[in-house]
């Protein structure tokens, strides 16, 4: 009996001491300094802790530390965000452009003519400037795509380690902890870098980048009960007179000025049993997310040098790294769309509508609800309710029945013969009504000037079927060639009234219906040639197909674009005169790397009939035969082919973290015009050009040089689209 309660008493005593050793370990919090792409060095951080099995009680970061940090709190593995992180497109999350794969096909048709689009609205009596350059949904989207499965969340503390992150108050300036809520949103609130990513509104708060007051938050991990805190600092260190050369430069130090002044004071409460991991970035800056890759390894580096301290926190007891398990697929028992504003409720269910399944499907469905471009961000998440698991949805509109003012600049010039400038400005209203109806006013002056207006109105809660009635009118010049000769510039005043009918599917194919009447006044502005009339009308009826799965209507890597009209002009529709005519355009694009093709090609054809003067078809100018001038080719029916390659040879840092990039490139081109023409030898021509292109702000500029096969040559200044 003795020996059985010495035996139980030694266990005891054993139970009693281990408890006491576990009791009395200390709690380690891990702190993560904001600093943009300098932030990967967090990873490599991380994984030297892993390695050296270092255990994390709790873990508080700001700005990209609260990204790593969160979603390594919540079960993600380190090696999963390095290599998702590393792989991930940074210039496409950072585009103030919805992808155009997901806009509604309304707002495709914006790209043909707008290249500044929404920029300035009028709403509430005054005209508002963009929160942001871009509202960050994007990133709200990337990280809520990791957390769903793990949702519903509401306590960061009950994460596989607790988290906090931090971000600032933009009314007091004073640093706010979240702890709360959603934790996609709070990562989002703590980078929201002020002027690039639009603030979030939070309750009580406008949060935005916690590293504006607390970029290295020691003092939270403290309070949380942190007994040693292993710091990481990757904020960017003041620099030199020597770097600072122009505005930019200025812009930057004044906010690495403010980062540094509150990472001194928080530095001030490390004690001699802290860790301070401070990585060696070099020349990597907060917006180098292309070299994001890079940055990793530093932080390996860092932590390493830093392993005699770092061992004596090591502990295999009762300490499991967190796990990330991956459900492919999960149920939802309904969809609840919080704070239904404007648009038709029906519309958000036909948008969201499924049952069994993953995060990347709930994400290419508020992709394309968001391609709608009337949100200013939509907010998303799983949650329990009495009638089971939903997945709650919140979208938040940019301002209701706002004006937006849009505008492009087109700039067509051979320096000879052709010299189009063109300043286009429009206001739309995009919610007249729940289905959203819109219309639109739009000025164009240089190159002529005109007035269009119209109205665009879906008839059902899809928004696929629509009417659109339009009418314009215009006055321009119109250049008449002969044998590549000019001989005349006619001014023609056009005034033109429509409607089409029709219907989209998803987002990529519409098919329509149309009538237009116009009516022709021309003039002889200079030179000398006979008019047929001095006036000319048309009235035409027409089908139409279209589809558009282009990624990039300026420099196209993938997808495709085009359509096919058939019309006919008879004097029962209002014409002069009957004819009828085929139209087929088309577009296709290819990309490896930085390499890109584009091909594309145009059939016109006049079926029967003789085509009124100005309703021929025309060929000429850049990548259209890059050789000759602007419409220097017309005739009854044309055809034309065009292949253009181009290849990235850098990216101009104009806006951060939105590089504008350079190509250079060259095209072939081959075409002719038949029938009845401006040419006394109808032969096919052959042409191509070797050009500059920069994928600006302003839209795609060229400056390019062609020639054709009989020796026409011309140099070419462009902003417009390749493919007009």
């Amino acid at each position: 009996m003795k020996k059985v309660c010495s035996i139980v008493l030694v266990f005891m005593l054993a139970h009693i001491g281990f408890g006491h050793c576990q009791e009395h370990r200390p709690k380690i919090g891990l702190v993560l300094s904001g600093g943009g792409a300098r932030g990967a060095a967090h990873i490599g951080v991380i994984e030297e802790l892993e390695a050296l099995n270092v255990p994390i009680d709790m873990i508080v970061g700001t700005s990209m530390g609260a990204v790593i940090g969160g979603l390594y709190a919540s079960g993600v593995p380190i090696e999963k965000i390095k290599q998702d992180f590393t792989n991930l497109d940074w210039e496409e999350i950072f585009s103030y452009n919805i992808k155009r794969e997901y806009l509604y096909y309304r707002r495709k048709l914006d790209t043909d003519i707008f290249l500044m689009k929404n920029f300035l609205n009028y709403s509430h009596g005054e005209i508002h400037l963009p929160w942001g350059i871009i509202t960050g949904q994007n990133l709200y989207e990337i990280f809520n795509s990791y957390l769903l499965p793990k949702e519903p969340i509401y306590d960061f503390s009950h994460l596989a380690i607790p988290f906090k992150a931090v971000s600032t108050d933009l009314v007091s300036g004073k640093p706010v902890v979240l702890d709360q809520g959603d934790l996609a949103l709070s990562m989002l609130a703590s980078m929201a870098v002020p002027g690039l990513i639009s603030p979030v509104d939070m309750g009580d708060y406008l949060l935005v980048d916690g590293g504006v007051s607390a970029n290295l938050p020691i003092q939270v991990a403290k309070s949380m009960g942190a007994d040693i805190v292993i710091v990481v600092d990757v904020g960017t260190p003041l620099s030199t007179k020597a770097q600072i050369t122009d505005l930019r430069g200025v812009l930057g130090q004044i906010t690495n000025i403010l980062t540094y002044q509150n990472v001194v004071t928080s530095k001030s409460f490390l004690t001699q049993r802290d860790v301070l991991i401070e990585p060696d970035l070099k020349d990597i800056e907060t917006s180098d997310f292309d070299k994001f890759a890079e940055g990793i390894e530093p932080g390996k580096i860092a932590a390493i040098q830093e392993t005699q301290k770092l061992q004596k926190l090591s502990s295999t007891s009762h300490h499991d790294y967190p796990h990330f398990y991956s459900f492919n697929y999960f149920s939802l028992d309904r969809v609840v769309i919080k704070n239904e504003t404007f648009l038709c409720p029906q519309t958000y269910y036909d948008y969201l509508d499924f049952d069994n399944i993953d995060a990347s499907l709930i994400k290419e469905k508020i992709d394309y609800l968001y391609g709608l471009s009337i949100y200013e961000r939509i907010y998303y998440g799983i949650e329990n309710g009495p009638e089971g698991k939903r997945l709650s949805v919140e979208p938040k509109i940019s301002s209701n029945d706002p004006l937006y003012f849009q505008g492009s600049l087109l700039l067509d010039s051979d320096f000879q013969t052709v010299n189009d400038f063109t300043v286009i400005l429009g206001i739309t209203n995009p919610q007249v009504n729940s289905y959203l109806g819109e219309w639109r006013l739009l000025g164009r002056i240089g190159k002529g000037n005109g007035l269009f207006a119209e109205y665009y109105q879906p008839l059902d809660a899809s928004l696929s079927w629509f009417v659109n009635p339009y009418a314009s009118f215009n006055r321009g010049p119109v250049n008449f060639f002969f044998d590549y000769n000019r001989l005349a510039t006619i001014l023609d005043t056009s005034s033109l009234i429509g409607v089409q009918f029709g219907k989209t599917f998803s987002n990529v194919v519409r098919l329509k219906g149309f009538w237009e009447f116009q009516y022709d006044d021309f003039t002889i502005k200079t030179g000398s040639i006979l008019l047929p009339k001095t006036f000319e009308r048309n009235g035409q009826a027409g089908v139409a197909f279209e589809w558009d799965a282009i990624d990039n209507l300026y420099f196209p890597h993938h997808g495709v674009k085009g359509d096919v009209t058939l019309s006919t002009y008879d004097k029962a529709l209002g014409s002069d005169n009957h004819f009828s005519q085929l139209v087929i355009n088309s577009l296709n694009a290819i990309s490896h790397g930085k390499h890109a093709l584009a091909f594309g090609g145009k059939f016109n054809r006049t079926l029967d009939g003789e085509p009124s003067f100005n309703s021929g078809f025309d060929l000429g100018g850049l990548f259209g035969l890059s050789g000759l001038s602007n419409g220097e080719l017309t005739g009854s029916n044309s055809a034309l082919i065009t292949g253009i390659y181009y290849y990235e040879i850098n990216q101009l840092p104009i806006i951060p973290n939105r590089p504008t990039p350079v190509y250079l490139g060259a095209s072939l081109e081959g075409g002719k015009v038949w029938g009845e023409t401006n040419l006394s030898n109808n032969e096919f021509i052959t042409s191509g050009s070797v050009f500059i292109g920069l994928d600006s702000i302003l839209g795609p500029v060229y400056i390019a040089f062609g020639m054709t096969d009989n020796g026409r040559k011309a140099a070419h200044l462009a902003i417009r689209p390749a493919f007009k």
